[in-house]
């Protein structure tokens, strides 16, 4: 984590003809005529109903986080004192609208927030947004991560309460949309055998095919999470669970959810490898004390 005292730019205006940007790779000055979406922000920071109304320039501090992995996630604070109000400022990954509908991510947002669920919006503009930092910790490997048994049924019991949540709108998945959006951009960039024993060529056939089973077959559709790895797991010093990072939530049947995440069991983002080690799969006695957390929460609701 990097920390950056903004009265080291030399401005009145914390954002008046730029705003310094630190990245784990580079530094580099961005041009506030050139992103003119940065215009608001300070603004916004200091309305009058935010506890950031009387804070000068001078007092404030930004963290640059190494944990995002499709943005560039900062945190905002105030008087060095990281707990007292932060803001994450989210930039949008470079070319991250080419595979997530900004504008419909948004809107789920809207709905999930209605629930105490997604993130609480301050602002946003093309490029990124404004959020009330959720405070907390995220699990570690070293706490058995999301194997911890009493963990495992929190998230469960918190997806289930994800899964409630009444859909407003169209009740077909729009996860089959999202799959078509993400294998277009693997047939522009790679070629068909690109991947051992798998074929590019037939992707959208098995998405169209899954979409006709879904269709047939599924009548329990949700607004799914479809990111619930470690790292978007955070507990807070009562030993609560908080679910964060809806980017990837769209309407889907609740088991799919269920299975991803699963998936994210078996993903270890902080190795040299990102290909899944199916030896970490949930075992079923796992996956039973997951499954019972979460049926009796659908269910009860308590």
């Amino acid at each position: 984590m990097y920390t950056l005292h903004l009265n080291t730019l030399g401005t009145s205006d914390l954002f008046s003809s730029s705003i310094l940007c630190i990245s784990r790779y580079y530094f580099c000055l961005v041009d506030y005529g050139q992103y003119s979406w940065i215009n608001g922000i300070y603004t916004q920071l200091l309305h009058p109903t935010l506890v950031w109304s009387k804070t000068r320039v001078c007092t404030f501090f930004i963290d640059y986080c190494l944990d995002g992995l499709t943005n560039i996630i900062y945190r905002v604070y105030k008087n060095k004192c990281p707990d007292d109000y932060p803001i994450l400022f989210r930039i949008y990954g470079a070319e991250s609208n080419k595979y997530l509908n900004r504008a419909k991510e948004l809107e789920f947002l809207s709905i999930l927030s209605k629930h105490n669920f997604g993130v609480k919006l301050i602002q946003h503009f093309p490029e990124g947004r404004l959020e009330v930092w959720r405070v907390g910790f995220k699990v570690s490997l070293n706490d058995c991560g999301c194997r911890d048994p009493l963990l495992s049924r929190q998230i469960a019991e918190k997806l289930a309460d994800l899964h409630n949540i009444p859909i407003e709108g169209s009740m077909f998945c729009s996860f089959t949309d999202m799959l078509r959006s993400w294998t277009s951009l693997c047939e522009k960039c790679l070629s068909a055998d690109a991947f051992e024993g798998f074929s590019l060529n037939n992707l959208s056939q098995e998405i169209s095919l899954n979409e006709e089973l879904i269709r047939n077959e599924c009548h329990d559709f949700v607004y799914g999470h479809q990111d619930l790895l470690r790292g978007n797991v955070l507990r807070n010093s009562n030993g609560d669970v908080l679910l964060v990072d809806f980017e990837y939530c769209c309407i889907l049947p609740a088991p799919l959810d269920i299975c991803h995440h699963y998936c994210e069991w078996m993903t270890r983002y902080d190795s040299d490898s990102y290909w899944i080690d199916w030896r970490l799969h949930p075992n079923e006695d796992e996956e039973r004390n997951f499954i019972a957390a979460y049926l009796h929460r659908r269910r009860f609701g308590t």
